[in-house]
């Protein structure tokens, strides 16, 4: 009889209800070291042992990265139910062809990517240690004007790469892909004027350093290419997870004079481009991430509050990435049904407009549906046309003819103009609507 674990038989492991228990329970979602150190165990087995009996089963049918960490280590991943379930999630929403891209690409679904993009190049920059104040940043990213410092103009180059991606799109993954994205991120950038520190992120565990962690850097980035252009790898991995490794893989191994981890996070969106995931690509991931850091996410929306990593000690030079896999596609789905759910909200409420005043285009609904939110909201033309990505005559003569049809009063604050909602406009509303019922 095979010997199994402490001189037990490998069948007689097999057929203990409480390891079948654990088996069936890891095949759906998977399990953490956690839960399994508080459910029953195999007769005659430490928690230990029993954990690394799952991860010999799980290894055997595992997708395992061509990238080894400098000690040998090797980083693989189970296809658990769970992980399969959200990558047909992200497949259903993320695609070209899908009914969310298209409503990103059209009407309110402008402002999401506007706004996602300026939190994302933000926060991508914070990655890398470098200290940004956040409502600064903002306004310059969306009043489109002249960065007056270097960390200001390091977040004005992450936020127009990200626009730029599109076109990047095209051509294979290369080292000199990365230099031209390194060289555009750093432009006209003096770094020593940058305040640097260490940001330890749990959703980006790797240092806000330059130096590279070992080996030949070129060797390094060569690898990730041939991995990115699918020279090597598991040539059936899942796309998703494809872009999240060669994000991973540039952070850890930082093979870039700097900023390694915010062009991860650029090549990231890149790769979900280029493979056709230009939803997945828009989603902001890093201000999900850092929101579950803390603990501002609603319950069950993750499900660790944390992830570590637990080895195994008959497997000593592998390492399981399924808990972080499974985290970063459950912060992605979470953006999704925050999409979809602003995308629905934006719908209804410019339909609820738009009844009443079909003249206005869906710009224009965007500012309305906003002044009737708020009484104390406030428009400027540069913001206009930098959330809408249009002309600045296009944003000046919407704002201008929504104060000709009553929905915005202007006043001149310096040299600016700002528009306010008009006071009446709620009244007007509540008017219109009440005539409506009345009439039904």
């Amino acid at each position: 009889m095979t010997s199994g674990v402490n001189g037990g038989s490998v069948w007689d492991i097999l057929a203990d209800e409480n390891f079948a228990s654990l088996v069936r329970r890891d095949y759906r979602h998977y399990l953490s070291w956690d839960e399994l150190t508080s459910s029953p165990l195999p007769q005659g087995m430490s928690a230990k042992e029993t954990w690394d009996l799952l991860f010999a089963l799980r290894r055997i049918s595992a997708v395992w990265f061509p990238l080894e960490n400098p000690e040998g280590v090797r980083y693989g991943y189970f296809l658990a139910q769970d992980v399969v379930n959200h990558l047909r999630t992200i497949e259903q929403y993320c695609r070209s062809h899908s009914s969310l891209h298209q409503a990103i690409q059209e009407r309110e679904g402008r402002r999401f990517l506007t706004r996602s993009r300026i939190q994302e190049a933000i926060a991508a920059i914070e990655l890398d240690g470098v200290a940004i104040e956040h409502r600064d940043a903002g306004r310059l990213l969306h009043a489109g004007r002249t960065p007056r410092c270097a960390d200001e103009q390091l977040v004005l180059n992450s936020h127009e790469l990200l626009v730029e991606l599109e076109g990047l799109a095209s051509g294979p993954f290369s080292p000199e892909l990365f230099t031209h994205l390194y060289e555009r991120l750093t432009a006209e950038v003096d770094t020593g004027q940058l305040v640097r520190g260490t940001v330890p992120h749990r959703f980006f565990p790797y240092p806000a350093v330059s130096e590279s962690i070992g080996g030949d850097p070129s060797e390094s980035l060569q690898a990730i290419c041939d991995y990115a252009n699918g020279k090597t790898g598991d040539p059936e991995e899942p796309p998703v997870i494809a872009a999240l490794a060669v994000g991973e893989a540039l952070a850890f191994w930082r093979p870039l004079p700097d900023f390694n981890n915010a062009i991860a996070w650029i090549a990231f969106r890149l790769y979900a481009l280029k493979h056709d995931y230009p939803v997945l690509g828009y989603l902001p991931l890093l201000n999900a991430g850092l929101r579950w850091e803390r603990g501002e996410l609603p319950p069950g929306t993750v499900r660790f509050d944390f992830v570590e990593d637990h080895p195994f000690e008959r497997f000593p030079k592998e390492a399981d990435w399924t808990p972080r896999i499974l985290t970063n596609l459950e912060l992605a789905v979470a953006a999704l049904q925050t999409l979809l759910g602003y995308v629905e909200v934006s719908d209804s409420r410019d339909s609820e407009i738009a009844a009443f005043d079909p003249s206005l285009n869906h710009r224009q609904l965007s500012v309305v549906a906003r002044a009737l939110r708020r009484a104390d909201a406030e428009f400027r033309v540069s913001y206009h046309r930098v959330t809408h990505n249009v002309a600045y005559a296009t944003a000046r003569a919407d704002l201008l003819d929504l104060v000709e049809k009553g929905y915005l009063v202007k006043e001149l604050r310096g040299q600016e103009f700002v528009f306010t909602p008009d006071p009446r406009l709620g009244h007007r509303m509540e008017g219109v609507a009440a005539d409506k019922v009345a009439h039904d």
